[in-house]
């Protein structure tokens, strides 16, 4: 069994992340994924690296044998502005997709921003938790935040919020850390569309 290795992502490394979460999107995300095989190329192409890369306060990936096998990143919980793209990037833009691509990607997206709880404005969120299915169930994923949570300051641990499916193993994953639940949503809706029944907000509580 390889060992894991865990580091900050620099600039470089960042796109390498988005991929794996695209690839490995978690049940919220397989539904808009399974209506619109681009959604991810439309979300990264709308949200381009380098501004994506600015918001994060810490991205870190795991490595086996220097490939990149899971990813987590922290940012500032914020509310999600429309993205606004010059002239010349439509052009770019309709040169891969199509309007009926934007239109559906438009109605998924906001499909999914309603299943979630969100973090209170200015507080950090955990998200991006993502392990490669053939290295799951090796710890990686538990590993990944335990690290997170020693490479941030710890004031920060005060106002650190994560968001799960409902019913998702990941939940137990966070409280075995240190996590706790503030807040949750059931859903017939969600069940339906998402398979999951609501989410479940959650928020980091630091050893006394």
């Amino acid at each position: 069994m390889c060992s894991i290795s865990i580091k900050r992502l620099g600039f470089s490394d960042v796109q390498a992340s988005r991929e794996l979460v695209a690839l490995y999107p978690d049940l919220h995300a397989q539904y808009v994924v399974e209506r619109l095989p681009a959604f991810f190329s439309i979300a990264h192409f709308l949200d381009p690296l380098r501004n994506y890369a600015a918001r994060q306060k810490l991205i870190l990936g795991a490595y086996s044998s220097q490939e990149l096998v899971g990813t987590v990143a922290v940012q500032t919980a914020e509310d999600l502005s429309e993205q606004i793209l010059r002239e010349d990037q439509w052009t770019v833009f309709f040169s891969r997709f199509t309007q009926h691509d934007l239109d559906v990607y438009s109605e998924l997206s906001s499909a999914l921003m309603k299943t979630y709880i969100g973090a209170p404005s200015g507080s950090l969120t955990l998200h991006s938790l993502t392990v490669a299915s053939e290295h799951r169930r090796r710890g990686i994923g538990r590993k990944l935040v335990e690290t997170l949570l020693r490479e941030l300051d710890s004031r920060d641990h005060e106002a650190l919020y994560v968001e799960t499916a409902r019913g998702a193993n990941l939940a137990r994953l966070f409280e075995a850390v240190g996590f706790r639940s503030v807040r949750k949503t059931f859903s017939f809706s969600q069940r339906l569309e998402f398979g999951c029944w609501g989410s479940n907000l959650l928020k980091y509580v630091a050893e006394q």
